[in-house]
Order: C-alpha cells, then structure tokens, then sequence
C-alpha cells in the first residue's frame, strides 16, 4: 500500500479517532524502524505532540531528515518545553542541533524559556507546572529550560521593552526582577549555546539604555532605586553562575560602575531636597520652650519691638526634625518596596547623615547668629531626633562616626564660656578630637556672648590663636620636606599631589559636603542570606514577548 503513489499521502498521514498519525504511535512506542518507513514514503516529520518518552534514536532520525525545532504545539509550547532537566541526554542532542542551525531557521522566532523553578514531567506539562518551585535553579550547567533564546535580531527590541519601556511603579510584585532575569538568562544563552549575539553586546546594550534613563537635572527616585536593585541581582546571578562569573568579569566591573552611579544620582538628589529645608528643620526649629526670649549682649533689637517675631515662629513651626524624618521614612519605603540590598541601603543614609553634619557644620561657623550656648543647645536637641530615627532603624552604629563633628562643635560652643582656666580648656579640647585649631579658633573668636554670660579670657582667645599659628608651621615644615623628597619622582607625582595644596586643604575650617564615603556592593554570600530570588520568567511576559514579535 506505501508503494501505491495514489494512496500512499493519505496512508501515511490519516490520523485516527483522536487525529493522531501513525508517525507519532511509532515515536510514542518507540518503533525506530517503522518511523524510518514511515517517513520514506513522505510522513509529515512536523507532526505534533505533547509529550517525550526519551527515544533519542528517534528523535534524531526526526532531526537528521529536516524536523523543526520551532514547531509550537496548541498552548504555543515548543519541544523544549518538554525536557526534564534530567535528561541531559535529549537536551543536548536538540541544544546541538539548534545551534548548528541557529544562522538558518532556528532563529526566526522566540523560542519559549522556562522558568528557572520549572520541573517538567516526561508525560505531563500541566502537572510540572504545579511542581515548578521544587527544582532549583542549575548554576555549574546551563539546561535549555534554564535559559531564554531569542532571535539575533530581536535583541533591540527585547532590551527596549524590559528597560525604555518598562512601567513604573510596578503594577505585580512579581515583576520586581523580570529585567535582571531576562538579561541574565539572555547573557546564559548567548554564552552557552549561540555565537550571535554576543554576551558583551546584551550587557552594553543594557548599559546604554539605562544611562540614557537617567536625567541628572530631575532624575527619577523610582527609576533610580528600581535600576540599583535589578542591577544589584543582575550582578548576584553572574557571579553565582560558575562559567560566568570568569567569563563577565569586565561586564561585571561596569555593570559595578553603573549601580555606583545611579546610587550618587539618589544621594545627590536627596541631598538638594535636605539642602531646602536644613535651616528651618534643623538649624533654627525651636525644640526648647521660650529660647526666642534670650537677649545677646550684641543685639539692639531686644530695645525694640518685633512684629515679625510671631510669623516667624509660626512660620519655623512648620518645619521641624521631624520634616527630615519624614523625608528618610519615605525613602527607606521606597528602598525596600523595591528590595534593595540592606547593605546599599545602610550605606545611603549613612552618607546622608554624613552630608547633613557637614552642611549644618560649614552653616554654623560660617554664621555668628549660632556661634552661642543657646543655639548649640537647641541644634543639639533637633539631632537627638534624627538619632533617634537612625537608632529605631538599627543604623545608630553607622552613623555616629558621621556625626562627631557637628556634635562635638556643639559640645564646645555649650561649655565653652564655662571654660574659664586654660589648663581645663586645653582637656576639653584635646577630648574634641574632630575639631581643628582653625575651627576652635572661629568658635573662640566669633563668640556670641548672652546678656550677663561670662567672657572667654584672654589667654585662652591667644593660645587659639597660638594653636593655629603652629599648626600652619608644621604643615610648612612638611610640605617642605615633602618637595625635596620628590625631586627624584616624576613631574606628574609632583603635580598631582601639590604640598602648598594638601597644607591648605588640611587647615581649611569648612568640612567638603561633597565627598563620597566609601560605596560597596554586598558580597555574595550577603547577597545569599538575604535574597532567595531565582532568575526565573513568568509566562506571561513570554508569551508577551513572543506575540510582539509574531506582530512584527
């Protein structure tokens, strides 16, 4: 009957009642040499079917006479939805053909990638589903169910929808991760199994796209933070990857870069929003009943009348530590709304509290109306607030070392006119070990004296005086010495680090409000114990993915 041209079509491809052909029983039982006849006398090879009982010989007869890997199945499931990620076996024989095919047909569309949790039965795709959370995710191996394949030329297109046109905030918890797992389990399939495009290509791609992202006049905190966190376990998952974590090491110090700056981006933005409102929150804000009433020995207007006096109360009443307070509450939400690293979010604040004793610092000596006991005592009390902020989120520890200047310039100025012997004011001072001669000195001289409070004396005001003088001709006496030992050196070691400068900068009074403390990424075994995301994608955004590109 086979032999009998007339016949033989519909022979060979009649299904029965349930439309199966024979090609599929002789698959499905296994019968190598009748699927071999079968296929002679011109079965379709493309037939389908919804499940695998591992005959690999039959598989690669399919193969070797022209079978697709792309044909989908009713739910839009190709055969690599079917294999268990314990049949090393039948995985590699189809990875091997893909590849060997990858500048032809096997490229033209999305191929479907699992979850990184997906646990397929050999008979029953509907009952691996139910189980997919109880595999985990394969690091020394890539499996084709552990990987995300797509087109060469659908890369642009993938990078935009997962990064330019990504929405936020985020509508689904779950999508917390989608971009770092897509780029992840991208970068896994292009590494492993393909040679176009590269793994170096997805990351710059990513790079590109997310600084272009961000705008350094009024960037976006959400965007910001988002792109940390994602970043952040991008960078987790290559270096959990065993062949990865050598391969990327280049990516990786960029991708570090990146997150560096979009963590000075936050700071700095944050920091504007800080600089606005410091005065009245911080500086100004009367936390003490009554300290208005004081009188200063250097003012006429305790002779008058001040009809602003009750608008400007009302008016610093508005703001208050608590406004601050407020600003880092909101922040740290939206950290951890977004899972950033509890390590990052340790270091933002504490470089916050670090730029906000260093502003209140410079405004204090730079202004004489809070060189006094009575505003040292008062700012002192409106930092006690955001100590306790830090403290009720176990930041206290972090944060002190951030503010011992400020908090010892206030120490000073609220006891400095009860230092009337200079043997005791020499011990104080030696115990204020944040504070340079050149600080002392301003708070001595520029003193502003209450109504009946004691005077400094005299000898005090010249040994300050006297402090500073030498210190200047030690750092000169240095700074020389530092010349004739470069003589030998290179003129760009001369220049780089001049001697006159480094004296100038070690004797400024004002604290430099733009430096950054030291920034680092968690390690990985932090990294570990705090997140237990896996590079895994939902089937939604597959099946989004891949009906754009059927639309294209």
């Amino acid at each position: 009957m086979l032999s009998d041209p007339e016949i033989d079509p519909y022979i060979v491809n009649a299904g029965d009642r349930d439309g199966t052909p024979p090609l599929v029983y002789a698959a499905c039982f296994g019968k190598a040499e009748v699927a071999k006849v079968l296929i002679e006398a011109g079965a379709d090879i493309n037939v389908q079917d919804s499940s695998t009982n591992h005959h690999e010989s039959i598989v690669q007869l399919l193969l070797n006479n022209g079978a697709s890997l792309e044909t989908k199945s009713v739910k839009g499931r190709t055969v690599f939805d079917f294999i268990g990620t314990d049949d090393q076996k039948m995985a590699d024989l189809l990875v091997t053909d893909s590849r060997d095919s990858m500048s032809s047909n096997a490229s033209s569309t999305f191929s479907k990638t699992l979850s990184s949790s997906t646990s397929c039965s050999s008979y029953d795709f509907d009952l691996c589903e139910q189980d997919e959370r109880d595999c985990t995710f394969q690091w020394d191996k890539c499996s084709p169910d552990q990987m995300f394949v797509f087109n060469q030329d659908d890369l642009q297109y993938i990078l935009d929808s997962i990064i330019v046109h990504f929405q936020l905030p985020l509508s689904n918890r779950d999508d917390m991760y989608i971009p770092a797992n897509i780029i992840f389990l991208s970068i896994r399939y292009s590494f492993y199994y393909s040679t176009e495009p590269s793994f170096e290509a997805i990351i710059e791609g990513v790079l590109n796209r997310i600084h272009m992202l961000i705008n350094p006049n009024g960037p976006d905190i959400h965007l910001l933070i988002f792109w940390i966190a994602n970043l952040t376990q991008l960078l987790f998952y290559l270096k959990k990857d065993n062949s990865l974590v050598l391969a990327t090491v280049e990516q990786q110090f960029q991708l570090s870069e990146l997150v560096s700056e979009l963590y000075t981006a936050l700071i700095r933005d944050t920091e504007q929003r800080i600089v606005r409102i410091l005065n009245l929150a911080l500086l100004d804000h009367d936390f003490i009943p009554d300290m208005e009433q004081v009188q200063f020995a250097d003012s006429w207007q305790r002779f008058f009348f001040n009809n602003s006096t009750k608008n400007n109360r009302l008016s610093m009443y508005t703001f208050s530590p608590q406004t601050i307070t407020q600003l880092f509450s909101s922040l740290l939400h939206i950290l951890q709304s977004y899972q950033v690293h509890h390590i990052i979010i340790t270091q933002l604040f504490t470089q916050l509290y670090h730029f906000i004793s260093c502003e209140s610092f410079n405004r204090i000596l730079t202004n004489k109306k809070y060189i006094c006991r009575s505003k040292a005592m008062q700012i002192r009390m409106n930092f006690s607030q955001l100590e306790d902020w830090a403290s009720t989120h176990r930041i206290l520890t972090q944060v002190v070392s951030c503010l011992n200047p400020i908090t010892q310039l206030l120490q000073l100025l609220q006891c400095l006119t009860q230092l009337q012997d200079l043997v005791h004011f020499i011990q104080v001072i030696q115990e204020l070990n944040a504070l340079s001669p050149s600080q002392i000195k301003r708070c001595v001289l520029s003193y502003r004296y209450e109504v009946n409070e004691p005077r400094i004396p005299d000898e005090i005001e010249k040994y300050t005086m006297q402090c500073v003088q030498d210190k200047v001709r030690q750092q000169s006496g240095e700074a020389n010495n530092h010349r004739t030992s470069i003589y030998g050196r290179s003129s760009l070691s001369y220049f780089t680090r001049p001697p006159e400068q480094l004296c100038l900068e070690e004797n400024r009074e004002m604290l430099n409000t733009k430096i950054m403390l030291p920034f680092s990424l968690p390690s990985l075994s932090e990294m570990d114990n705090e997140h237990q995301a896996l590079p895994n994608l939902p089937e939604e955004w597959i099946y989004k993915l891949d009906r754009q590109q059927e639309e294209s």
